[in-house]
């Protein structure tokens, strides 16, 4: 009697998944128009009450979808063998039945304009938020018509998708990871996909942060020709006898360099955000941290800082207490008081003949004012200035002394 009930449940369950089966077909057609694919999907599938269907195409060239009916562009011609997987379950993900369909798709032509992507990422320590808190951004903020997909792992064990290209993560604790970002963009029937990965550092700010240090450039509008922009490097690395200081330049366009004083070329005109990042460790051990970001950069019409006559211009940084307008200094020039409540004075010590001029800006590099120095000890009322940190150059139209001015109030 068990054995014949056992032999009637095992036929019940075969029928069963044989009657699935058969009403669990993929097939499809495809049209092609230059490097065009567009398929149609002719599936069919069972009509079990509370079940779903799904779908993954392979189109043969490393690439996929999980539309019903996609549109896909290759990037060059030739033969190749498409397929389609098609998928029914219940909402308890228990597959009914499965079915695959293969045929060859001939390509005429490449993509004239393949979809190209690049995971370059950038990355800070938060000090507004909670310790150990790092920002990550994606260089590639996707276009209005991709759809954009950032993947990030933080080498810690953790990771998350997302859409958006900036967001936080606070680290469980301080080192040094390895975190990666996966991009994968789609834009009119296109994929692209692209990694890349970097050290981030992760310092347990839980400690008050140390604020001695100060990370800072200016622009230097006289400098600065068709060409290219002129930067002044005035970081304070330390109030007293720094041990250690490093220097990230992040150039904002992918780009970066660990140089005091670098040089680079942008390759195209626009704006970009220039950021310097400061690490300094006192005599002492304490070690203090600060950023300072500027927008930079030039149009083709010269609307925006400076002119250029070719697509790209050159950024060049250098150290205001050694190089002037043609890297010669002008020397015996003294600023004082300085602090200074607002009046200051110019003194040329009676060594220096000829027309000099005095300039003024802040830690922006935003010209707020010029004047002749027409004596060797010239007045300057800067008293509607706000108590700050100012730049005070005097100049002879060849050579250059730069002051750092304290305005207290």
């Amino acid at each position: 009697m068990m054995k014949k009930l056992i032999t009637s449940t095992v036929l019940s369950l075969l029928f069963t998944a044989g009657a699935f089966a058969q009403n669990c077909f993929s097939n499809f057609t495809h049209t092609t128009s230059g490097s065009t694919a567009s398929f149609t999907n002719t599936s069919t599938t069972t009509t079990t009450p509370n079940g779903s269907t799904s779908y993954y195409w392979d189109f043969g060239d490393g690439t996929n979808s999980s539309s019903v009916s996609p549109n896909h562009a290759y990037n060059a011609p030739g033969l190749y063998v498409v397929c389609l997987n098609v998928y029914f379950a219940d909402s308890a993900a228990n597959i009914f039945c499965s079915d695959n369909y293969c045929d060859s798709v001939l390509v005429s032509q490449g993509n004239p304009n393949p979809l190209s992507c690049d995971a370059s990422f950038y990355s800070w320590l938060d000090t507004s938020a909670a310790p150990m808190t790092m920002v990550f951004g994606a260089y590639n903020s996707g276009s209005a018509t991709a759809t954009t997909t950032y993947s990030w792992d933080y080498g810690d064990g953790n990771n998350a998708v997302s859409s958006n290209f900036w967001h936080s993560y606070t680290y469980a604790q301080a080192g040094t990871y390895i975190a990666c970002l996966t991009i994968t963009v789609q834009d009119s029937g296109q994929t692209c996909t692209d990694t890349q990965c970097d050290t981030v550092v992760v310092v347990n700010n839980s400690n008050p942060v140390p604020t001695w240090c100060n990370a800072s450039f200016y622009i230097d509008s006289s400098a600065t020709n068709s060409a290219g922009i002129f930067i002044y490097n005035n970081s304070t690395p330390a109030s007293s006898g720094a041990s250690y200081t490093s220097y990230f330049w992040d150039f904002g366009d992918g780009n970066s360099s660990t140089l005091a004083y670098p040089t680079h070329q942008y390759a195209s005109s626009g704006l970009y955000n220039l950021c310097l990042s400061i690490v300094s460790i006192n005599g002492v051990g304490d070690t203090c941290m600060d950023t300072y970001c500027h927008t930079v950069g030039v149009d083709s019409l010269g609307n925006v800082y400076y002119k250029t006559n070719g697509p790209g211009f050159s950024l060049n940084v250098f150290d205001p207490a050694t190089v002037g307008l043609n890297e010669e200094l002008l020397s015996g020039v003294e600023l004082f008081p300085n602090p200074s409540n607002g009046v200051v004075t110019i003194d040329l010590g009676n060594q220096i003949e000829g027309e000099l001029t005095w300039s003024l800006f802040d830690l922006k590099g935003m010209n707020l004012g010029n004047g002749e120095v027409n004596s060797s000890s010239t007045k300057i009322d800067l008293s509607r200035l706000d108590a700050g940190i100012y730049l005070l150059n005097v100049s002879n139209g060849t050579a250059i002394s730069n002051h750092k001015l304290q305005i207290v109030k």
